[in-house]
C-alpha cells in the first residue's frame, strides 16, 4: 500500500492553528529522518509496543484479541489493587495517566513506525485499541466498582463484573469496528498518529458514557443492585 505522508487529507476538520501545527510536525517527522536524526533501524523496536507485544501479528482480528488482552489485564490489575486497598482515585489517576501516555507516545512514535513499514495505520498496530479499551472500562469503574469484588453476595459480584466487563469490551469493538458517525469521519480525515489514536479515544469515550448511563439506570430502577440488601 502506498504510505500516506500527510497527517490529514481533508483540512476542513481542522481549526487553523491545529491545521498548522500538524504541518510542522509532518516536515519535523520528515527533516528528523531526512537529516538521519532518527535511525530507522531502531524503530523496528517501537513496534514491541505497537503491536501490543505481538497481539496485532494476530492474523485474525488482532483488535479485538487486543481488547481481549487489554481487558483481561484490566480486571487482573484492578482485582490486585482491590487486595491492596487502593482507592478509586488512585486506580483512575494510574489507568488515566496510562492511557494518556500511550495516546501521546502513539501520536509521536506512529509516523516513525509507519514510514519504517511503508504503510500508514497498518493492522499490526494496536496500541489504540489498548488506549481505548482501558478509557472505556476505567471511566466506568468508579460507578461500579461497589458492586464488583467486595460483596457478600458473589452471585451478584460475579454477574456483575462480567456483565460490565461484557458490555464495555462490545460496545468499544462495535464502535471501533462500524466506526458510526463522527468516529468514522475521524477516522476518513484526520491523518497520522493523531488520526490513528483520536477515533479509539473517542471510541472508549462514547462507550464509557454509555455504560456510566446504563449503570446510572440500573441503580435507579433495580433495587437488586444496591449493595446495602448484601
Amino acid at each position: 500500500m502506498t504510505e500516506k505522508n500527510n497527517d490529514f487529507d481533508n483540512t476542513r476538520l481542522y481549526p487553523k492553528k491545529l491545521r498548522n501545527v500538524l504541518k510542522k510536525k509532518n516536515r519535523y517527522v520528515s527533516n528528523l529522518i531526512n537529516k538521519g536524526r532518527i535511525d530507522m533501524s531502531s524503530i523496528k523496536y517501537h513496534g514491541i509496543f505497537l503491536t501490543f507485544f505481538g497481539c496485532g501479528k494476530w492474523k485474525y482480528g488482532p483488535g479485538t484479541l487486543t481488547s481481549f488482552v487489554t481487558t483481561a489485564i484490566w480486571l487482573f490489575a484492578s482485582y490486585q489493587f482491590f487486595l491492596n486497598g487502593v482507592s478509586t482515585t488512585t486506580e483512575t489517576v494510574i489507568w488515566t495517566s496510562a492511557s494518556t501516555i500511550m495516546f501521546f507516545y502513539g501520536v509521536y512514535i506512529i509516523p516513525f513506525y509507519s514510514k519504517f513499514i511503508g504503510e500508514e495505520d497498518h493492522p499490526s498496530i494496536v496500541l489504540d485499541e489498548v488506549m481505548g479499551q482501558l478509557v472505556a472500562l476505567s471511566l466506568t469503574y468508579p460507578f461500579i466498582k461497589p458492586y464488583y469484588f467486595g460483596l457478600v453476595n458473589t452471585k451478584i459480584s460475579f454477574l456483575t463484573i462480567i456483565s460490565h466487563i461484557s458490555f464495555c469490551f462490545l460496545l468499544f469493538r462495535f464502535l471501533d469496528i462500524a466506526k458510526p458517525s463522527f468516529i468514522g469521519k475521524v477516522d476518513h480525515e484526520v491523518k497520522g498518529g493523531i488520526g490513528v489514536m483520536l477515533d479509539d479515544l473517542i471510541c472508549g469515550i462514547v462507550s464509557g458514557i454509555c455504560g456510566i448511563a446504563l449503570i446510572l439506570v440500573l441503580e435507579n430502577y433495580f433495587v437488586v443492585l444496591n449493595p446495602v440488601l448484601d
